[in-house]
């Protein structure tokens, strides 16, 4: 996301250089017409436009890296908007896959408001991107996540993360989250990922998890049910 921005922004400028350089040339040669002048103006208003358009977008997104990258690391529970902090993780997740024809929508109605800690749930949403690169398609190839979440009720909401990739096999369902089970040991798997992922879900955030697949490469769903205000920490 970032690297498409600036290499926008860079031809944008390319283009503005170059037409001020011919520009540059005909009023020298003494053949510049008042047409040529009309065409590099409007040429100059569309690349400054497009330009500035995209520092703006640059901007906004080192912003959200850097609020990510802050909340990850203090631990510290606020109070926030939660599509605007989805759209935040999704575009610090970008880099994950990139080269990669992988797909990351979400889905999220602008009115919802959570107290919480921002950083234990932007890691158990990287967990799942995690898991589903590694597990869910196959090596350097590509598929879709889905990241879903509506309010339950004034006190809950629920989080789905879903993927179409190979699935998960009817007999580990129940393994998934136990400490040390992978199915890609052989490929970089700890089996620890999702033990992490159940442990902030239930002791940090004070929500429950669950998993569902229907069968191998149907895709898999991860249910997060969380409370809109995380409870206190025990003394």
């Amino acid at each position: 996301m970032t690297a498409n921005t600036s290499g926008v922004a860079l031809t944008g400028n390319s283009l503005l250089r170059d037409s001020t350089a011919a520009l540059a040339s005909q009023l020298d040669s003494g053949q510049l017409k008042k047409q040529d002048l009309a065409h590099f103006l409007q040429t100059a208003s569309q690349s400054s436009e497009l330009v500035e358009r995209n520092l703006q977008r640059a901007a906004e997104l080192i912003s959200n890296f850097k609020q990510v990258s802050v909340d990850r690391s203090s631990g510290e529970r606020r109070i926030f908007n939660l599509r605007d902090f989805l759209d935040e993780v999704e575009q610090s997740l970008a880099t994950l896959w990139r080269e990669r024809p992988v797909q990351f929508i979400v889905d999220c109605p602008a009115e919802i408001q959570l107290d919480t800690y921002p950083g234990a749930l932007s890691q158990v949403i990287t967990i799942l991107a995690q898991n589903s690169l590694l597990h869910g398609f196959a090596a350097e190839g590509g598929g879709e996540m889905r990241l879903c979440a509506r309010a339950l009720d004034m006190e809950q909401v629920e989080i789905v993360f879903a993927d179409n990739g190979a699935g998960i096999a009817t007999e580990h369902l129940e393994k998934v989250f136990e400490p040390f089970f992978t199915t890609k040991r052989a490929h970089g798997g700890t089996g620890l990922g999702l033990h992490i992922l159940f442990n902030l879900v239930s002791e940090r955030l004070g929500g429950t998890v669950t998993v569902e697949s229907g069968h191998e490469g149907s895709g898999c769903a991860f249910i997060l049910i969380l409370p809109c205000v995380a409870p206190q920490p025990e003394a």
